[in-house]
């Protein structure tokens, strides 16, 4: 189904903390999904990352260090400590999240304020995702991959130099980084999926194993568990954002304020 959001930004993000009720970001104000309309937020900017813990507890990062946290009722933007470019956000719980940028920066919020974090790297850092506070994953520029065992985070060998922009995971041992190519974690190592074509990745969502999707420019990628399918994007969408409400369905979002959910 295509749905009208009564506005023609280009939206990046999706997430939801439920089938009916659904934040989208991008270039403009934060629009919201109630089961029935889009609308826009009467507070709010809009941003590169966004995710949420809960209805109550939901992140916007974006440019210049900007942080933006959703309560429930109104968006409020507290400190950062950074100017650089935030381009993910993830985490595990209202007290664990974690923000990611430009420069190998790295941010974690405990519960009560953002404060930075060694990532040991320098370049761009776009992704992260979160299966438990002691097991996440940080995906980069120039195949840049990090995991925490929920003390450390350290560097991890990607089999790629190409720049990963997005990673989820059904559990430990499947999780999937992609971007200019699709990186798989078996528990063990990461191996390249040399049966695609070239990608574009900038959002993986999925309900488990064998129901997975990638946003991929300008088609949207499925795997079923045994084969990857693409599926040229209707109305002319081109996908940015994906969140799953469940097995085999999908919220896409992408320019022109297009939404889609299938």
């Amino acid at each position: 189904s295509y749905f009208s959001s009564g506005t023609r930004q280009a939206f990046k993000r999706v997430w939801g903390a439920s089938a009916t009720d659904l934040w989208a970001v991008g270039s403009g104000a934060p629009y919201h999904w109630d089961g029935a309309r889009w609308t826009a937020a009467a507070t709010g900017t809009g941003g590169d990352g966004l995710w949420g813990s809960g209805p109550n507890d939901i992140w916007i990062v974006d440019v210049g260090g900007s942080i933006q946290h959703w309560n429930g009722s109104t968006w409020s933007a507290p400190a950062s400590g950074t100017t650089n470019d935030l381009l993910g956000v993830g985490g595990s719980g209202p007290t664990d999240a974690w923000a990611v940028g430009k420069a190998g920066t790295l941010l974690h919020w405990g519960g009560v304020s953002w404060a930075p974090v060694a990532s040991g790297t320098t370049e761009d850092l776009y992704g992260e995702w979160n299966l438990s506070p002691t097991d996440a994953w940080i995906v980069g520029a120039s195949g840049t991959m990090l995991h925490w065992n929920g003390t450390t985070w350290s560097p991890v060998v990607s089999a790629t130099v190409q720049t990963l922009r997005a990673v989820w995971g059904s559990a430990s041992n499947d999780v999937w980084a992609a971007g200019d190519v699709l990186d798989h974690w078996d528990g063990t190592s990461w191996s390249l999926d040399i049966d695609t074509p070239t990608f574009a990745v900038t959002s993986i969502v999925g309900s488990g194993a064998g129901d997975v999707w990638f946003a991929d420019g300008d088609v949207i990628l499925h795997w079923d568990g045994a084969k990857l399918a693409q599926t040229t994007a209707p109305y002319t969408l081109l996908p940015e954002g994906l969140w799953s409400s469940g097995a085999g369905k999908v919220w896409v979002v992408g320019d022109h304020g297009d939404i889609l959910h299938n």
